[in-house]
């Protein structure tokens, strides 16, 4: 998997959603956008992908030390989260070895 950069303009929250990931998994909208503020590392989704939609897949880590997956696509420009939860085993070993690459 390949790190990608991205430029985006803020969120786009979609209200019939709002609560899924707070209800699901604990996490709140603020904890998504603080996520993306953070070192965090992003790869494209090409299982998720559609010639229409891009998604993509995002690694990263709260002020709190909690680690969390968020799974998005931009939306002119705007970050539309489509999932977010803590992070598995496997993805806080595979984020701890991507840090480690960059000296953190």
């Amino acid at each position: 998997m390949d790190k990608i950069c991205l430029t985006y303009n803020g969120f786009d929250w979609d209200h019939g959603n709002v609560d899924k990931n707070l209800k699901k998994h604990g996490i709140t909208c603020e904890d998504i956008e603080e996520v993306f503020r953070g070192v965090c590392f992003i790869y494209p989704d090409s299982l998720h992908s559609t010639e229409q939609e891009k998604r993509y897949l995002l690694f990263g880590e709260l002020a709190v030390g909690q680690k969390l997956f968020v799974a998005f696509t931009l939306r002119k420009e705007l970050v539309r989260a489509i999932s977010a939860r803590p992070m598995s085993q496997k993805e806080r070993e595979f984020y701890e070895k991507e840090r480690e690459k960059i000296g953190l």
